[in-house]
């Protein structure tokens, strides 16, 4: 089985990282489709509770590991996914830089794939607002509306430490 590394975007506010992860979930739903075994730094994050990038702390180590990851991926002649429809963040960049050299003359594939073909593989109650993202469309109270019914309450990212706030609203003092 051959490895893939889904290269996909992170950074944004809570509800932008909630949907990041819900696609980087759905490409690597298509990748392991495609019969890749897939390998990713945010694997073990829950999707609802995404951590804040702005952190620079966490920024670093995620970029520092999804970049050892890649590289990793690229030295076992690994393929890389990208999603066609937007283009390469800043961190999907680091990314894909590793990812090159660590296949550097082993002929690593890459593969792109469109909207259609991951809209399978977003969960159903989300389809809607990534059809929107993916379209160019306004989507964020699609999302909201899904997270509403789902009892999960947004609050939006914290102004001093910028993590997310979920669930009741919190005070905070400096």
């Amino acid at each position: 089985m051959k490895l893939c590394y889904v290269c996909s975007r992170y950074a944004g506010d809570y509800l932008e990282r909630v949907m990041n992860l819900i696609e980087a979930r759905a490409l690597a739903r298509l990748a392991e489709a495609r019969g890749f075994a897939v390998v990713s730094w945010w694997s073990s994050l829950d999707p609802m509770k995404p951590l804040a990038d702005s952190d620079p702390e966490v920024r670093a180590t995620a970029l520092e590991r999804s970049a050892v990851l890649a590289e990793m991926v690229g030295r076992n002649e690994g393929a890389i996914v990208l999603a066609e429809w937007y283009p390469l963040t800043e961190g999907m960049d680091w990314d894909f830089d590793a990812w090159q050299i660590g296949q550097c003359c082993l002929g690593g594939e890459i593969v792109k794939v469109s909207a259609d073909e991951v809209a399978e593989f977003i969960q159903e109650q989300f389809r809607e607002a990534f059809q929107r993202r993916a379209a160019g469309s306004p989507w964020k109270d699609a999302l909201k509306r899904v997270l509403a019914a789902s009892s999960i309450i947004i609050r939006s990212d914290c102004p001093v430490c910028s993590r997310a706030r979920v669930g009741p609203a919190v005070t905070v003092t400096k």
